[in-house]
C-alpha cells in the first residue's frame, strides 16, 4: 500500500455474478496464463474490535457494450494492464488525484483476450472456510459457455421437428404412382364359384315350379 489512499490488490482472479435476464450463475474471471491480476483500490485504516486495522476496497468501472464480459455484468474491477499504469496509480508525488488517475478508472485499457472465465459453485456466497474448490469449474473444464445457454440449446434441439423422409430414387419429373385399389373382401372363401349357365337354369326351374301351383284362369 502507498500514500494518498491508493493501493493495488493482487489476486488470482475475481468472482463475477451474471445479472442478465438470459444468464444466471457465478463466474470466476482469471488470466489465461494464471498470472496475478492487479486491481486498483483504495485503502484506509478502520477501527475494528478495539484496534486499527488496514482495510481496502476494490474500485469498479463500467464496461463498454463491446466488451466480452458486458453480456454477464456491466461492471468490472479496474485492472492495471502494465507497469506504467501500476506506477501511475501508486505515484504519490503530487499527493492528489490527477487526470491520469481518472483515465485509468474511466477508460480501462486491459486486454480482454488475456482473460478467461468459467462458472463456479455458489458456495462462496455462503461464507465459511476458504477452499481451492471454490474456484474450480463446476463442469470440470474451462468452458466459458454458460450452463443456461447449453440447456436452452439442448431443449431447442429436442423441440425441433424431425426432417421429412424424401424419396431420392424417384425423379422429380416422374408422376407419382397411383395408390393401389383396395382388395374386395371375400365373404366365404370356401364357397365354390357357380357358373352363370347353372345359375340361369336354376332360376328357370324355380319359376316353373311356382307357376305349376298357381290356379289357371279357366278354373276360376
Amino acid at each position: 500500500m502507498r500514500g494518498a489512499c491508493r493501493c493495488v490488490i493482487p489476486a488470482e482472479g475475481y468472482y463475477m455474478s451474471a445479472k442478465k435476464k438470459n444468464l444466471k450463475g457465478l463466474y470466476f474471471v482469471t488470466r489465461k496464463d494464471r498470472h496475478l491480476l492487479l486491481m486498483a483500490g483504495l485503502c484506509a485504516p478502520s477501527y475494528v474490535n478495539g484496534r486499527w486495522t488496514p482495510t481496502f476496497s476494490v474500485i469498479t468501472t463500467k464496461l463498454l457494450k463491446s466488451h466480452a464480459l458486458y453480456q454477464y455484468n456491466k461492471f468490472q474491477p479496474v485492472l492495471l494492464p502494465d507497469r506504467a499504469a501500476l506506477a501511475t496509480w501508486l505515484n504519490t508525488s503530487s499527493e492528489t488525484w490527477t487526470t491520469a488517475h481518472a483515465n485509468i478508472i474511466l477508460h480501462p485499457t486491459y486486454d480482454e483476450t488475456t482473460l478467461q472465465w468459467y462458472e463456479v459453485s455458489r458456495k462462496v456466497e455462503k461464507g465459511g472456510p476458504d477452499s481451492a474448490t471454490l474456484i474450480e469449474p463446476v463442469h470440470g473444464n474451462l468452458d466459458p459457455i454458460p450452463t443456461f445457454l447449453r440447456r436452452q440449446a439442448a431443449l431447442q434441439d429436442k423441440k425441433a421437428p424431425s426432417p421429412s423422409v424424401i424419396d431420392l430414387t424417384r425423379d422429380d419429373d416422374e408422376e407419382p404412382s397411383a395408390a393401389p385399389e383396395p382388395k374386395k373382401a371375400c365373404i366365404n372363401s370356401n364357397v365354390e364359384a357357380v357358373p352363370s349357365s347353372v345359375r340361369k337354369d336354376r332360376s328357370t326351374k324355380s319359376l316353373a315350379q311356382r307357376n305349376r301351383h298357381r290356379p289357371s284362369p279357366s278354373s276360376l
